[in-house]
Formats: C-alpha cells, sequence, structure tokens
C-alpha cells in the first residue's frame, strides 16, 4: 500500500497556511494535532485496506487466573491461557500463557506426569508435536502454585485448575482464582526457542474485533458465526459450539500506531498512508484556523478535509469486501457467511 512521508505532510500544511515556516510551538502543536486527526481517520471504519486482517486463526482461552501478585516484573501470572495440547507422557492437559514475554521460557498450567496434582510452572522447553501431543524437554522450575494433597497424599482428579481449591504457593502472593471461559485474547504469545512448534507465526495484537468464526469464513463454505462480548482481556465468545473447540478464526482491525516524529518534521520520512495524506492536511490546517482564531476559514477547511476522507469511504463501499467481510447475510433461520 502506497504512503508519502511525513515531511511532504508537514510542508503541505505549511503551503496552506501560506507561511514560510511555523515557530517551534507550532511545530509541536501540528504534530500533535495530525495524530489526533490521524485517530480521528482510523476510527471512521472498520476496514480499512490497511488495518484489517481477515480469518487468522487465533487461540480459544480455557480460563483466565486472577489474584495473583509478586515482585518480580518480568513474572506476571495473571493472565488468559490457552489449551496448548495433551501431554505424550500422560495426556493430561497443558495450558500456556497467552501473552507471555517472549524472553523467559513458558509459564504453564499442567498435572504431574505421576499424579493428578495441578501445577504452574515455568519449563525450560515445551514442544508441540505434529500430532498435536506435547513434550517436556528439561528440567521445570519449582511450581509457583501446587494443588494441596488430601490428608491421605493423594489429589483429587479435577479436570482443569478451575476446580482446585486449595493451592501452596511459592514465589507469589494473594489468592489465586481460576475462571473458565472461551476468551480470545487482544494478544497472542508467539512460539520461541523454548516455545517450538511447526507453522505458528508471530500474530498482531488485535486492536479491534470484527467477527468470529468457528471455521475459516470468506472462502468456500459457510462457517457458523459467533457472537460475543468484549472486556479488557479480549473477546468472550457466547454459545461456542464444542468445549473441545481450541481455535477459532477472527477478523479484526490492527491498533493504530501514531507518529513518533518530534523534531526536524519536514525531513522527516516516516511513512504516512497515502489513503489519510489530504484529510489529514486539510483537516490539521482547519484546526491550525481555529488556533488563530479564525473560525470561518475553518469551516471551509473541514468541510474540504470531510470531502477527502467521504471519497475514500466510498472506495470501501463499493468494493465487495463492504458486503462479506463487514456485513453479516441474515435469514429467518441463521446468521452465517456464505
Amino acid at each position: 500500500m502506497q504512503t508519502k512521508p511525513y515531511g511532504d505532510l508537514f510542508k503541505l500544511i505549511r503551503s496552506l497556511a501560506g507561511v514560510s515556516s511555523f515557530t517551534s510551538q507550532e511545530q509541536g502543536d501540528i504534530s500533535r494535532l495530525i495524530n489526533r486527526r490521524l485517530s480521528k481517520a482510523y476510527n471512521t471504519s472498520p476496514i480499512w485496506d490497511r488495518y484489517v486482517v481477515s480469518n487468522e486463526e487465533r487461540n480459544v482461552n480455557s480460563f483466565t487466573l486472577s489474584g495473583l501478585s509478586d515482585s518480580n516484573p518480568n513474572t506476571v501470572y495473571n493472565g488468559a491461557y490457552y489449551l496448548l495440547g495433551l501431554r505424550s507422557d500422560n495426556s493430561a492437559p497443558v495450558y500456556v500463557k497467552s501473552k507471555e514475554n517472549t524472553n523467559l521460557s513458558p509459564l504453564i498450567v499442567t498435572k504431574s506426569a505421576t499424579t493428578n496434582q495441578w501445577t504452574l510452572q515455568r519449563t525450560n522447553s515445551v514442544t508441540l508435536n505434529l500430532d498435536g501431543t506435547v513434550t517436556f524437554i528439561g528440567a521445570a522450575e519449582t511450581a509457583r502454585l501446587a494443588q494441596v494433597a488430601n490428608d491421605d497424599g493423594s489429589y483429587e482428579d479435577f479436570d482443569n485448575p478451575s476446580g482446585v481449591q486449595k493451592w501452596t504457593l511459592t514465589g507469589a502472593t494473594g489468592f489465586p482464582v481460576f475462571n473458565e471461559t472461551n476468551l480470545v485474547a487482544f494478544d497472542e504469545t508467539y512460539f520461541n526457542s523454548s516455545l517450538t512448534s511447526s507453522g505458528k507465526t508471530p500474530k498482531n495484537t488485535i486492536g479491534e474485533f470484527i467477527r468470529i468464526h468457528r471455521k475459516r469464513a470468506f472462502l468456500n463454505n459457510s462457517a457458523i458465526e459467533y457472537d460475543f462480548f468484549l472486556n479488557s482481556d479480549g473477546a468472550n465468545i457466547l454459545n461456542i459450539t464444542s468445549s473441545d473447540d481450541t481455535h477459532v478464526f477472527v477478523t479484526y482491525k490492527k491498533p493504530l500506531t501514531e507518529f513518533t516524529t518530534s523534531s526536524d518534521f519536514e525531513n522527516s520520512t516516516e511513512e504516512v498512508p497515502e489513503e489519510f495524506f489530504h484529510y489529514l492536511a486539510h483537516s490539521v490546517y482547519a484546526d491550525f484556523l481555529r488556533m488563530d482564531g479564525q473560525h470561518g476559514k475553518a469551516l471551509t477547511e473541514e468541510q474540504l478535509a470531510q470531502d477527502y476522507l467521504d471519497t475514500q469511504l466510498e472506495k470501501i463501499d463499493i468494493r465487495s469486501n463492504n458486503n462479506s467481510i463487514n456485513k453479516k447475510f441474515s435469514t429467518y433461520v441463521n446468521r452465517q457467511s456464505r
């Protein structure tokens, strides 16, 4: 997609203002106004070509952990955990923290290889095999959370850690609370040298959820589409078809990255989306006129800026993706992507 230099945007605003140069104060003000107007343009449509991602496979997190704290800033136990697979040695589920510091070994929740005890700890290396099983390589650290044994030394068998009521804490404080969920997190861990897998690649942070399907949609066949609600953790899927589903396909909008140029504005090579270029120039000039008390002229420039933005929005409207990605086909019996 085409871009233009930030310096050219600044020069165009200066030309519109009819001045040879801006003061240092005005340059700072204009740079902040540019980011403000960039945010407005970004939010006018959920499916700008530059930001939309269609049908990306995402993990469905099985539970969230809350209530813990730790003095080490790199060790944050709270968060969402997704099912990575079943252990190759005892078929117990292995859950991995959805958003993790990728410089650290994986933070996992699983059962002991020899008992029913649930633990939370780091392990030196975890490999997701081609058959979907999980293999542990190397020694793990001391368990930060460990299920407390019964009086006879045995461990009550729970399907997932949310059933455990008593934990022993090591290196962490608080009271662990596991809440079952069907959550698609805004951020997703990608596999690094400590967590290896075939075919896994880094994922973008989700800026705005648009649609969630059970299977890959917009390709050949119909796909069940999920309703969801949002909270600070991500998208919570309503009435998931099967509790065994570990992945869904998400259509979403990438987050906005604001411009970072803070000096030598007219020579900056930072990239400006071409589709926003003229809107930014005229809308920021309108703001500049308001700063100068010229409100009548500002209204004229505001309308011109809106015309540029409307032209870009119209391009979205006349393309077919407005009908397939951003809209749903509805009948009296279903709401499915076709």
